[in-house]
C-alpha cells in the first residue's frame, strides 16, 4: 500500500520532528509501516479517519485508505481538546 503525506500533515510531522529529533522519527516510521501492511489495524476515529498512536510519543497519525493507497491527513498531539483535533481533519 502506497502512503501519501497530504501537505498538512508533512507539516505536521516536521513540526514534531523539530522538537522531539530522531527518535520521535523512528517511531513514526514504524506506526507508519504497520499502518502500510495492515491498513485497518488501528481503530476509527472519526467518521472515515483512523488514529493509529505513534509508541512513546503522546502523538496519532490521522489517515484514511482509498483503494491502494493511505492518505495520512495529519500528525497531531494528541494532548489538545479533541474538538481541535475534529476541526483539523474537517
Amino acid at each position: 500500500m502506497e502512503i501519501v503525506l497530504l501537505q498538512g500533515a508533512q507539516a505536521d510531522f516536521l513540526e514534531a520532528y523539530s522538537r522531539f529529533g530522531d527518535r520521535f522519527y523512528d517511531a513514526a516510521d514504524a506506526a507508519l509501516e504497520q499502518i502500510r501492511q495492515f491498513p485497518e489495524s488501528a481503530p476509527v476515529f472519526h467518521l472515515k479517519y483512523r488514529r493509529k498512536v505513534i509508541y512513546r510519543y503522546p502523538f496519532g497519525i490521522f489517515y484514511d485508505t482509498h483503494g491502494n493507497r493511505l492518505f495520512v491527513k495529519a500528525v497531531l498531539d494528541l494532548r489538545q481538546d479533541p474538538s481541535t483535533i475534529l476541526k483539523r481533519l474537517g
